[in-house]
């Protein structure tokens, strides 16, 4: 049950983030470069936020450990205990410094144990843990093929940020197509599943192409309008969500949520360009016309929903749930256009049933496997 649980929690943060995207976007009027000018204001919200939650975590591990509040004969006590250690073992140093540590400190013999006890535990912990951070490169590829990956990771964040904008239509529909067309290459490329697994992602792939379908057929003409040419907005509204989306799916699973971290700080040095090129002149008009709830949404709660959102995806991707990835993210968007936009009756009765089929789907792929 817990993988069942883990699906409905990842449908609730993308179906969350859609509906409220959508209720939010009727009390202002963006255009396609405004909207990468706010999401990109978005990134440093959650950067500012980011800063302030690691800044006070600092402060209350150090006020945890007392690292401002240690005494001199604290440090002193420190200082010996380190001397002794280095002329031979742990015992030898207790033994060889043990009247200069009760000179110095004042305490008993048993006080004297329990805090070297104390200060050796936590040295220890602290040797352990230093080691668990350790990474070793085996050789220079390695190491530039991972400081290449983060880099292009904090690109991409940029852009799955801009890319959850669910008020643009094509935006998020071609960012959903990339990871399509990504995981179908997937599955060519590493065939040799067993007759059921191979059944369960043809049902997949023919599910999710026509969810798919459903959704360009209702809005063919906002998609891809006839004699449109090829411009700027046709690169940013349809090739840079699919290469985003094409991205996340050949991904390397393997700490995949840490390396997002890591790549943070890229995706927010290239807020800085697209600031000074473009200007911040969208986002003050905004500020002065907008509500306050539009502002509390554009500026505080959509970005920690699109931090989550992100999450998820790096989450999902780490565990190997790809197809649970795309049905989620298909899922949201087409709840998002059966509530929201006018759909043909007959349209908005077959993106239901499909939907239907593709929940129950997944729900009993993922009970079966629980079972095993």
């Amino acid at each position: 049950m817990m993988s069942v649980l883990a699906f409905l929690c990842r449908m609730l943060v993308f179906e969350v983030l859609s509906l409220l995207s959508t209720t939010a976007a009727r009390g202002y009027d963006l255009s396609l470069f405004e909207r990468v000018i706010v999401s990109t204001v978005q990134v440093l919200v959650f950067a500012g936020c980011w800063m302030l939650f690691n800044a006070i975590c600092f402060l209350l591990l150090a006020l945890q450990e007392g690292r401002f509040y240690r005494g001199v004969h604290e440090r002193e006590l420190e200082r010996e205990l380190e001397l002794g250690m280095e002329l031979g073992t742990e015992e030898e140093g207790r033994n060889l410094s043990g009247e200069a540590l009760q000179e110095a400190t004042g305490l008993t013999d048993e006080e004297l144990t329990e805090t070297l006890e104390e200060e050796t535990a936590r040295s220890t912990t602290t040797h352990a843990t230093d080691r668990s951070k350790t990474i070793v490169f085996t050789s220079r590829r390695r190491l530039r093929e991972h400081v290449t990956f983060v880099y292009a990771l904090g690109m991409v964040l940029w852009l799955t940020v801009y890319c959850f904008d669910y008020t643009l239509l094509g935006v998020n529909f071609f960012f959903i197509v990339g990871l399509y067309s990504a995981w179908c290459v997937n599955l060519v490329w590493r065939s040799g599943s067993s007759m059921g697994a191979s059944c369960l992602q043809a049902a997949y792939v023919l599910l999710i192409a026509a969810l798919l379908s459903a959704y360009f057929n209702a809005h063919h003409e906002t998609l891809l309008p006839e004699g449109r040419p090829v411009t700027r907005e046709v690169l940013v509204s349809v090739v840079v969500p699919v290469l985003a989306g094409a991205f996340w799916m050949h991904t390397k699973p393997r700490d995949l949520v840490r390396s997002v971290g890591d790549s943070f700080f890229t995706c927010v040095l290239l807020c800085l360009p697209v600031l000074a090129s473009v200007g911040v002149e969208p986002v003050r008009i905004l500020w002065q016309d907008a509500s306050s709830m539009v502002l509390l949404w554009l500026f505080v709660l959509e970005p920690l929903l699109k931090a989550l959102g992100i999450y998820v995806i790096a989450l999902t991707l780490q565990t190997g749930r790809r197809a649970e990835l795309l049905v989620t993210l298909s899922l949201a968007v087409q709840l998002d256009d059966v509530l929201f936009f006018e759909v043909p009756y007959e349209l908005r009765l077959v993106t239901g049933l499909l939907m239907g089929v593709t929940i129950v789907l997944h729900l009993l792929s993922l009970v079966a496997a629980e079972a095993v």
